[in-house]
């Protein structure tokens, strides 16, 4: 069986200049259309996998940071849409979703953790990393601070197993299997090693 992927990546805008989702589609078709010319012809994608980052987000302290969010996971959504509808015949689960670091809501993630100090003493720094690195650690690591961070609340971190991702805002959260996947089809997202149907 012969097939081709489409890989998108970092859908996120700039947001001082977004470019308007009918112009990245149309970009697309262009690419499409040129696929027959090829030597040797480029096959049609089979499916697409669309890894993050959808959106771009916001910062932790951001002025009406939920509407802002809501605005660019809404963005995100007509994006792949129109790419399941104009490219896959409609079959939204031919498109699949590998979320990155900023379609996490980060106020939710800073709210469900707590700031760990690396200690002084070696046996604790030991003691840290072997946690870090254990199975299902509830230890993150932060290059940016160079320190850890603890996992205070798992209700509001961890990702359900239901429709729910409990740290992603509202696109994710409330839409993947209502709005933006109707009609008895699904779409694939995948987060580290869990694929929601």
């Amino acid at each position: 069986m012969t097939f081709s992927i489409l890989h998108i990546s970092d859908l996120h805008r700039d947001l001082s200049d977004e470019v308007a989702n009918e112009w990245l589609l149309d970009s697309l078709e262009c690419d499409f259309n040129r696929f027959d010319e090829q030597t040797p012809k480029i096959l049609r994608p089979t499916l697409c996998i669309v890894s993050g980052d959808l959106v771009h987000g916001v910062g932790l302290n951001a002025t009406n940071a939920d509407d802002e969010l809501k605005r660019q996971y809404s963005q995100a959504e007509e994006f792949l849409v129109g790419l399941a509808d104009r490219f896959f015949d409609g079959e939204r689960e031919r498109v699949v979703i590998l979320p990155g670091n900023h379609d996490v809501c980060f106020s939710d993630v800073m709210k469900s953790v707590a700031k760990i100090e690396i200690p002084i003493e070696p046996e604790k720094k030991t003691k840290l990393v072997q946690e870090l690195f254990a199975a299902k650690p509830e230890l993150r690591w932060s290059w940016r601070e160079l320190c850890f961070y603890k996992i205070t609340n798992s209700d509001m971190y961890v990702i359900d197993s239901g429709t729910s991702l409990r740290h992603t805002t509202t696109f994710i959260r409330a839409n993947v299997h209502t709005n933006l996947y109707q009609n008895n089809s699904s779409m694939y997202l995948i987060s580290l090693t869990l694929v929601f149907v």
